[in-house]
């Protein structure tokens, strides 16, 4: 049995039932479908009311985790290989099951993607799927290589919709025996559904056939008496001592092994011990599955025959430690704290937007909800991949790396299509090089945990950084920017308690400075700045004062306020179109400086954008659009020719071609850069010698190419 939906947005989709795998494999192959987005299935679904009656008021069959139906297949979903070859590996493992493998709407020959369906040798329900996904994910990680595959883990939940193979693709059919389910989950047999206090799962500490203990052995280990007691009380110097202890051992160790540290923490009895081992055993991230170690923990006991004394003994090992003594930090001076003066001035700050960003450092950027933060930070990384100016922000030439804990793949995909609609084959082909993007919906992303009273990093720290790291080897481009959505979502604690909101900034200051980074971190405004109506500033920036006290950078996007409509001569609706970003704080260059936008929606795709606006006082619209038009016609006829100065040098004044004066014809370029009619660009060697451009040339006025980078056009505000 399974579900048949008709496109992504089918949440009633239809009950299906198959004679056999081979009837399945022949119904799914067959519904026509000719784009992503279309067919799909899933695990069967029992009939039942919506987890949301305000708005699904009847009974039916549900998508929803509630009326899952256990499932006798799996899904495997190859966002992508390392080579063309490991596909075929992929094959090869896939055919020692009774399965089908096809390729998606992605695939290309040198780029191979593909989806996995096998048959189970039972059914399994919601949670068994997830968990059997992930062993199988991680057994061809172990054969493949981690590197050589990329596997989406969402699919294992039976809720998440499968696109079926679509009319023309390439499929592969393996007729051997069902997966086994038993070798894959042990302790999860159809015979008994809940698991005894005498085994542990199947954990990412260990693949089948590759020497798991045995479930009595493990049993034993839990129960047996005493070895020796160790009290040791709760308080930070005992946690650092422990802390310091873990730090040596690798959790990337043999099943066995990572058992014990988590018994021997277990056996202080301490109330943070759990998130000690749990934050210790995720420094694996390839190998930790959350459900995994939550039902080892709950087997172990305090009184079983592995100590705290065991963890001692293996930091010892590792390092020469001794199990009472922890090294004390050294006091010496380093030689990196010695100065040397120099005589000459640095280059200068490489600016990655505006002269606000730069590596190394971490922003935060606010605004009330609806007020497209997202949307900004996903333009300004686009503008980045594309080293091209937002309107007339200054972009750097960029790779970037998103976190996005709001948002699905499917939403993310939506939004990042729409703001690349008008970009060339080329330009869209550096965008997916240059942009990694995690759609973490759903998932924990605390770069910070709270235990005993005491604030620590977890794990995902490191993996920011190793995926930053990754990512500009990958594409070949340094990264400029990270960004994380949003600062709720990454933090443990009170974001209004100051200590826990510095230990957030402290793990991305540690982010930043490793990896030579710019961090955003988005965060909300109060929703009492929605009837103010003053400039905007750093108490706009929701949460203890540390967010900016902390960051060397701070914006703050609104929407337009009564005072500012008033100014620019717009009506109440005219002036709900924009919002302004506002630098309320910049270490490194000058703070105020104020960017508009207007909202514009983007046919077709249910998004919007910001297209770069530059207001102009009322009353003055109309005369600086008249000059503007004019100034396009000058550009039009010398591309590359002029600067700024020159243009004005040679076409203000009221009896020349412009017939306005340098003060009005600024102001009409400023309109026109901050649109995007006109970009500001650096000539090229070829350019300076057949125009015979002056040195001091640095920059020339062009036409933008086509692209993000066109504005609104003048027949706007």
């Amino acid at each position: 049995t399974f579900s048949l939906g008709a496109d992504t947005y089918d949440n009633e989709p239809k009950q299906c039932s198959a004679a056999d795998f081979d009837d399945f494999v022949a119904q799914i192959s067959s519904t026509d479908s000719t784009k992503k987005g279309q067919k799909y299935l899933c695990a069967p679904l029992a009939e039942g009311s919506h987890n949301d009656p305000a708005r699904y008021r009847w009974k039916a069959h549900w998508r929803i985790r509630e009326l899952v139906l256990p499932r006798r297949f799996l899904a495997l979903d190859v966002d992508g290989f390392a080579a063309p070859e490991h596909f075929e590996e992929f094959q090869q493992h896939i055919a020692q099951w009774n399965a089908l493998v096809y390729t998606t709407a992605s695939h290309t020959a040198d780029k191979p993607r593909a989806r996995a369906i096998i048959e189970l040798s039972r059914e399994v329900d919601y949670d068994e799927g997830i968990r059997l996904g992930t062993a199988v994910q991680r057994l061809l990680e172990a054969e493949l290589g981690p590197a050589n595959i990329q596997l989406d883990a969402s699919v294992y939940r039976g809720v998440q919709p499968v696109y079926v193979p679509l009319r023309g693709a390439t499929t592969h059919r393996f007729r051997n025996a069902p997966l086994d389910v038993e070798s894959f989950l042990p302790d999860c047999s159809s015979t008994s559904p809940s698991p005894s206090a005498a085994t542990v799962p199947l954990t990412p500490h260990a693949v089948p056939g590759l020497g798991v203990p045995p479930a009595h052995v493990i049993a034993a280990r839990a129960t047996a008496a005493p070895l020796h007691a160790i009290p040791l009380a709760e308080n930070p110097v005992n946690i650092a001592r422990v802390q310091a202890a873990l730090a040596q051992v690798s959790a990337d160790c043999r099943y066995e092994q990572w058992i014990e540290i988590l018994f021997a923490l277990h056996s202080t009895r301490w109330q943070c011990a759990e998130t000690l081992a749990r934050v210790w055993s995720m420094t694996a991230p390839k190998r930790y599955q959350a459900a995994a170690f939550a039902s080892v923990w709950r087997h172990a006991k305090a009184t079983g025959g592995t100590t705290i004394e065991k963890l001692f003994e293996r930091a010892q090992a590792a390092l020469q430690m001794s199990p009472s003594v922890v090294p004390a930090p050294s006091t010496a001076l380093r030689s990196s704290g010695k100065l040397a003066l120099p005589l000459k001035p640095p280059p200068p700050r490489d600016y990655l937007v505006g002269q606000v960003l730069v590596p190394g450092t971490v922003a935060v950027m606010a605004g009330v909800g609806g007020t497209a933060k997202t949307t900004l930070a996903l333009q300004l990384v686009v503008h980045g991949a594309l080293g091209r100016q937002l309107g007339a922000i200054q972009i750097g030439d960029f790779a970037s790396v998103l976190f996005l804990a709001e948002e699905t793949t499917a939403e993310r995909d939506r939004r990042l299509g729409a703001l690349c609609t008008t970009l060339s084959a080329s330009e869209r082909s550096l965008v997916e090089q240059r942009v990694y993007c995690e759609a973490n919906a759903g998932e924990d992303l605390r770069m910070t945990t709270i235990a005993a009273g005491n604030l620590f990093e977890t794990a995902l720290v490191d993996r920011v950084i190793a995926a930053t790291q990754e990512h500009q080897q990958a594409c070949g481009t340094r990264v400029g920017l990270i960004v994380l959505d949003h600062a709720r979502l990454v933090m443990a604690g009170d974001p209004l308690a100051a200590d826990h909101v510095t230990a957030l900034l402290r793990a991305l200051n540690r982010i930043a400075v490793t990896t030579n980074t710019a961090v955003l971190l988005l965060a909300h405004s109060p929703k009492s700045t929605l009837s103010k109506d003053t400039e905007a500033d750093a108490s706009e920036v929701f949460g203890s004062g540390a967010f900016v006290d902390h960051t060397r950078a701070a914006f703050v996007l609104h929407t337009m306020r009564e005072s500012e409509r008033k100014h620019f001569g717009l009506s109440p609706d005219e002036g709900r179109k924009y919002v302004s970003l506002t630098v309320v704080k910049s270490n490194y260059g000058p703070s105020g400086t104020q960017w508009w936008f207007e909202k514009e929606a983007i046919p077709g795709w249910q998004v919007i954008r910001l297209t770069p606006a530059l207001l102009l006082p009322k009353g003055q619209t109309q005369a600086v659009c008249a000059v503007g038009r004019r100034i396009i016609q000058i550009i039009k006829r010398y591309p590359g020719q002029l600067s700024s100065r020159s243009l004005r040098d040679r076409y203000a004044g009221k009896n020349n071609e412009l017939a306005a004066s340098e003060g009005e014809v600024r102001k009409a370029l400023e309109r026109l850069l901050a649109t995007g009619e006109l970009i500001s660009r650096e000539p090229t060697c070829e350019e300076r010698k057949r125009l015979r451009l002056p040195g001091q040339t640095k920059v020339v006025l062009d036409l933008p190419a086509c692209g993000v980078a066109s504005g609104a056009g003048w027949s706007g505000v």
